[in-house]
């Protein structure tokens, strides 16, 4: 059964795809890695000398985009946010009327369409909003790209009715909007239906 589905975000969208690309993340891993192991002391202490683009595109999570270079919202992040919503929700174990986890992942078949483009009233956004940046501790920063809090999307949800209950089907679509889509999804990356 297919459901066709419009949000609107009420706070920020933050991108969860890392700067580098998630190819320099992995280089980056080895390539400290085998610093760490073939490197003396005084050779790791002079390689680290990063140059501030360097450093930016290091702690940098950006919006993933489309063919186009629009920032968008992959499908996988609200099969995710599905998934952990049913675990979050339901709990088969003490209430026989929900159904099991595996029951719950496996009625959801696609989301539609791959990346899910953004728009403001009708008009589509073409780039994020902005950074924002962090400190998550002595030193070190976090920074995000953003889309500000009001933008809207559509998307259609594919679910196979003999494996899940209306209800549940429903009470999960209705759930997932508290869990959240993107980076920093504790506090952002929420919406309503509209």
């Amino acid at each position: 059964m297919e459901i066709a589905k419009k949000g609107k975000f009420v706070t920020d969208f933050y991108g969860s795809r890392p700067a580098l690309g998630y190819e320099g993340v992995l280089s980056g891993y080895i390539e400290t890695s085998a610093d760490k192991a073939l490197l003396s002391m005084a050779g790791q202490a002079k390689k680290k000398g990063e140059k501030a683009i360097e450093t930016l595109e290091r702690i940098l999570s950006v919006c993933h985009r489309n063919n186009e270079g629009w920032p968008v919202i992959g499908n996988w992040m609200f099969s995710r946010c599905y998934i952990n919503t049913c675990q979050a929700f339901f709990n088969a174990r003490e209430n026989k009327n929900h159904p099991k986890q595996s029951q719950a992942k496996m009625a959801l078949r696609t989301i539609q369409p791959y990346l899910i483009s953004m728009n403001n009233e009708g008009i589509p956004i073409i780039k994020p909003d902005g950074v924002q940046t962090y400190a998550m501790g002595k030193g070190f920063f976090k920074a995000y790209e953003y889309i500000k809090a009001g933008a809207e999307f559509e998307l259609t949800f594919d679910f196979d009715s003999d494996v899940l209950k209306e209800e549940h089907r429903d009470y999960a679509l209705n759930k997932m909007c508290l869990i959240g889509v993107g980076a920093f999804r504790e506090r952002f990356g929420k919406w309503v239906w509209i």
